[in-house]
């Protein structure tokens, strides 16, 4: 767990493939006044990973603090 949250914290990005998801972002970039890709995907990632494992979220939350 240490090792995963020091290695996250060094390299916070990942990266995912997905067309389908990036026309979507893509398009809501070019339409929508001041839409942040990298904001709202952090935001739907962040989400459903807590959702699916909310165990996890919470241990990796307390550790963090």
């Amino acid at each position: 767990m240490e090792e995963a949250i020091n290695e996250a914290g060094k390299n916070p990005r990942i990266s995912a493939w997905s067309p389908m998801a990036s026309a979507i972002l893509r398009y809501l970039r070019k339409t929508v006044p001041e839409f942040s890709i990298s904001n709202e995907a952090r935001n739907l990632l962040e989400e459903a990973v807590r959702d699916k494992y909310p165990d996890l979220w919470k241990k990796i939350a307390l550790t963090k603090r």
